[in-house]
């Protein structure tokens, strides 16, 4: 079994989702959620139910994470174009349309996602350089960038609401830390219904 395959293995038993091929369409579209945000929404389970049980968050669902990310962003000019396509006596929209409108969609969330993923990067290298412990993980990083993409204003809204929340629960627990990703998954999964 490649890594790849063993993480996306523990990803599905994680979130309880071993059907989720067969159910997440109708699930989705159930709640009113597109397919590419109930794709992202299985991903953060997974990863809130590693990063709680091991503190991490793997490379290969950050990967499917921000791949999600990026059809969540790009999937309104998919949608428009199916549907310009299927009205009848409009105009089918051409390929090159749709690449720009997605495009363009993609880099107006990709741009500012980068943006604040490489500076909490660099904050996080300063912090680590000069206290010696680590203060935010990378896959928090990771999987902010994944949710910025998606939509930059949710994703860094329910991250620093996931902050003042981790906060509260280590003074509560009077605990140093705990997994983010977590508190991350509890922000940011209720604004899909909304």
């Amino acid at each position: 079994m490649t890594m790849f395959a063993h993480i996306a293995a523990m990803a599905a038993r994680a979130s309880g989702a071993l059907a989720i091929g067969a159910g997440l369409p109708e699930a989705a579209s159930a709640i009113g959620v597109a397919l590419p945000e109930a794709a992202l929404a299985a991903v953060i389970v997974a990863g809130a139910v590693i990063d709680a049980r091991s503190r991490r968050f793997p490379n290969a669902l950050a990967a499917v994470a921000i791949v999600a990310g990026c059809l969540v962003a790009a999937w309104p000019a998919l949608t428009a174009f199916v549907e310009a396509g299927s009205a009848p006596g409009l105009p089918s929209p051409g390929a090159v349309d749709l690449a720009r409108a997605a495009a363009g969609r993609l880099a107006s969330h990709a741009v500012p996602a980068v943006a604040t993923a490489v500076a909490l990067t660099a904050l996080e290298a300063r912090w680590r350089a000069r206290r010696g412990s680590a203060g935010l993980g990378m896959g928090d990083v990771k999987l902010l960038l994944a949710l910025m993409i998606a939509d930059p204003m949710r994703g860094l809204s329910a991250f620093a609401a996931a902050l003042v929340l981790l906060a509260l629960a280590c003074l509560a627990l009077r605990k140093p830390s705990l997994p983010l990703i977590p508190f991350i998954a509890a922000t940011w999964l209720p604004t899909l219904l909304i």
